[in-house]
C-alpha cells in the first residue's frame, strides 16, 4: 500500500480507523479467496440454524 505512514494515528505507532479498515479488507479479500466456498456454506447453514431456531420458539408453549 503506497503512503500508509500517512494513515498512521497521530501517536505514529497505531494505525488509524482508515488503515484498521484497509488491513480488514485486505485480510478478508485472502480469506474469500481462500475459503470462500467454505465460508458461503458455513454462513448458509447458520442462517438456516437460525431460522429452524426462530420457527421452534415461535411453536414452543410458553410456561
Amino acid at each position: 500500500m503506497d503512503n500508509w505512514q500517512a494513515l498512521m494515528s497521530p501517536d505514529c505507532t497505531h494505525p488509524s480507523s482508515e488503515l484498521y479498515k484497509n488491513k480488514a479488507q485486505a485480510t478478508f479479500a485472502v480469506l474469500e479467496k481462500s475459503f470462500g466456498t467454505q465460508l458461503a456454506a458455513y454462513q448458509k447453514n447458520m442462517q438456516t440454524l437460525d431460522q429452524t431456531s426462530v420457527a421452534k420458539q415461535s411453536v414452543s408453549p410458553q410456561p
